[in-house]
């Protein structure tokens, strides 16, 4: 008897293409909207590599779950997560970085 392979869809193939907390955003976004694992999972990783950060995308998909238009008709109008990723709604949630004293510029009056 050969042994189970896995399946194209698994999670399990998927895990190891995916960034690191990816499947807290893809938990965090509401079921009936997800679709397009992989899609999702390298929009998440651009995102990372542009200087988001996991919390900054769930910060942002909490506050878009606030939002009036998702709240309405019973979400009927909750884009499908790869068009929400495309938005990048997480850039308004990135924290700047804080200048170090030695990149400073001093001036005297």
């Amino acid at each position: 008897m050969e042994p189970n392979p896995i399946k194209k869809n698994s999670t399990a193939s998927l895990s190891t293409s995916e960034p690191q907390g990816f499947t807290d955003v893809w938990i965090a976004y509401p079921a009936p909207r997800r679709n397009l694992r992989r899609e999702a999972a390298r929009l998440v990783a651009k995102a990372l590599d542009e200087g988001a950060t996991i919390d900054s995308i769930l910060a942002a998909l909490e506050a878009e779950k606030q939002s009036s238009g998702w709240l309405e008709e019973n979400g009927r109008f909750v884009p499908g997560i790869v068009k929400w990723l495309e938005k990048e709604t997480w850039r308004s949630f990135v924290q700047p970085a804080e200048p170090d004293e030695e990149d400073e510029e001093w001036t005297s009056r």
